[in-house]
């Protein structure tokens, strides 16, 4: 009996460790692609398989390896189609499927189908080859596929007199647009411009509809090794600004292209809880790619700039500042960016970036309880607070009565502009863990807050007349492109005699401009304390009034 069990014990032993090893094996594979067959150009390709992953991008790449589809899907069983464009070059098209440096690779073949003749009514003319011309041709093959691939699919580009790089855009397979610079081309487009600081500008703008760009430029352009300060790409759709120094500090081959890949995005490849403040809006995302590899930007100098093409509908019109750019990160974190606004002049949704991923034009608001008294500051608490560039006392109340103190209006202006540079000491008297520490060193660096013998005295309220000074400082630093006057515009008002000499011409250029007009008695009120409603609405005519 005891013989027994020491056997059925040992069976058992060896099924569990076979089955161990079964789970062990099955879950290595973290993304399976179904093989797929031949095709001919036109005709739909099924890519579809399984994955351990919520969500995973799927890529077809063209016998020369350029990018012909990228998608991002999600689900355990994925399951997407692509209809191979009519001119597609035959040749071996590679599959690649997963997330990161986890992926599957399967590959088929493109065939062009061949008419079926009658030997009996047609002579087959087989050319004539000399035995040398036919190993040459055999031993080069792959290279006059990449040849004539490049010939069918790639557009003419000609080069206006201004230096702007356009390609002679036809109507492509899929609504997708490839070009391609190389050194040569991007050094003649340079050469006709006469400006100092010259820009690279790609002009893909055209009258059929995109959904997809393709853009392989120069590795060298965004290493700071070329004569160019920074890249514009204008499509219909949306624009890029890039800083030359995108790259910077990144591990990249001078040698080879990087490719910028521009897509339109379906509103059901977003988070579902974002779906509601997208709603029909846009929806791009952008990467940077070398060799197949994801490129994350480096620490350039200046932010990218983004612009994507917006007509709001009519019931957004009154509400038009809430308008902002969602920045939906890999990790499916959402970010309102702080510094998004609509221009009405260019019908633009424009913002300042530090990375790539997806991007969505949403409408947010801030609404606070205690409001009601004060119409003329609701516009402004709400869009400003929506950004989070000021911020209530708590979730339901902003107390638009109560005097803002130095510190946190600092904090509020520092946020207004977006200032971020290195610091490293404060005023003696900024606590460090006090909420506007980092924007009070940061005005301070850039000659912002000046302070009384090295103390800033952020816990006092701050006067009208030195919020107006902080803000012309800021202004300047900005490099705005305000209004100059000579004149003493602060003598306009009734109470003008109540404003410091230190203050007169920051208030001049403020009036100037038309940031700051009085009240209804010709007022300014310089030495009365600032309240948090009169501070919202003097940074949101800011906010609102420059690009």
């Amino acid at each position: 009996m005891k013989e027994r069990t020491k056997i059925v014990s040992s069976i058992l032993i060896v099924f569990v460790f076979l089955f161990s090893l079964l789970s062990v094996g099955f879950s290595a594979q973290e993304v399976i692609l179904n093989s797929i067959p031949d095709k001919s150009p036109g005709e739909d390709v099924i890519i579809s398989g399984q994955t351990v992953f919520d969500e995973i991008v799927i890529k077809v790449l063209r016998p020369n390896s350029t990018m012909l589809y990228i998608n991002t899907l999600k689900g355990k069983n994925f399951n997407d189609k692509v209809t191979l464009p009519a001119d597609s070059p035959e040749g071996t098209y590679t599959i690649v499927a997963g997330r990161g440096s986890i992926v599957d690779i399967k590959t088929f073949n493109v065939i062009r189908k061949q008419p079926s003749l009658s030997s009996s009514s047609f002579e087959i003319l087989t050319p004539e080859f000399k035995e040398a011309e036919r190993q040459i041709g055999s031993q080069s093959s792959q290279k006059e596929d990449i040849k004539q691939s490049d010939k069918e699919v790639l557009p003419e580009i000609t080069i206006d007199n201004n230096g702007i790089i356009k390609p002679k855009i036809f109507q492509l397979s899929e609504g997708r647009l490839d070009v391609r610079i190389d050194e040569s081309l991007a050094q003649k487009a340079l050469q006709k411009q006469v400006s100092k600081d010259k820009t690279l500008i790609l002009d893909l703008k055209s009258n059929k509809p995109l959904i997809q760009y393709n853009i392989a430029l120069p590795s060298k352009i965004f290493t700071a090794s070329f004569d160019v300060k920074e890249v514009l790409v204008n499509t219909n759709e949306l624009s890029l600004k890039l800083p030359t120094d995108l790259l910077k500090g990144k591990s990249i081959d001078n040698n080879k292209q990087i490719e910028i890949f521009i897509k339109k995005v379906e509103n059901s490849n977003i988070p579902s809880e974002l779906r509601t403040a997208v709603g029909k809006r846009p929806i791009y995302e952008v990467e940077l790619h070398q060799d197949l590899k994801k490129v994350n930007v480096g620490s350039p100098t200046n932010s990218i700039k983004i612009s994507i093409a917006y007509t709001p509908g009519v019931d957004e019109l009154s509400g038009i500042e809430n308008l902002v750019l969602l920045h939906i990160k890999e990790d499916g974190e959402v970010e309102i960016l702080s510094n998004s606004k609509y221009v009405r002049t260019s019908k633009y949704v424009v913002a300042s970036v530090k990375s790539f991923s997806k991007f969505a034009i949403g409408y947010v608001t801030r609404k606070f309880d205690d409001l009601k008294n004060y119409s003329w500051a609701e516009k402004a608490v709400s869009s400003l607070a929506a950004r989070n560039i000021i911020s209530g006392i708590d979730q339901n109340s902003f107390r638009p009565q109560e005097y803002i103190k130095r510190g946190e209006f600092v904090k509020w202006l520092v946020n207004t502009f977006g200032f971020d540079v290195q610091y490293s000491s404060n005023f003696e008297d900024v606590k460090k863990d006090s909420i506007y520490w980092r924007e009070v060193a940061i005005a301070k660096v850039l000659g912002i807050a000046k302070g009384y013998a090295n103390k800033f005295k952020p816990e006092d309220y701050i006067t009208r007349q030195d919020m107006m000074v902080l803000v012309q400082r800021a202004l300047e630093v900005a490099n705005k492109p305000m209004v100059k006057t000579k004149s003493n515009l602060a003598t306009k008002f009734s109470d003008s005699s109540d404003i410091s000499s230190y203050a007169q011409d920051s208030i001049s250029v403020l009036v100037a401009n038309d940031l700051i007009k009085g009240n209804d008695k010709s007022q300014i009120l310089p030495r009365k304390f600032a309240t948090r409603a009169e501070a919202a609405q003097l940074l949101f005519r800011i906010f609102f009034k420059w690009e």
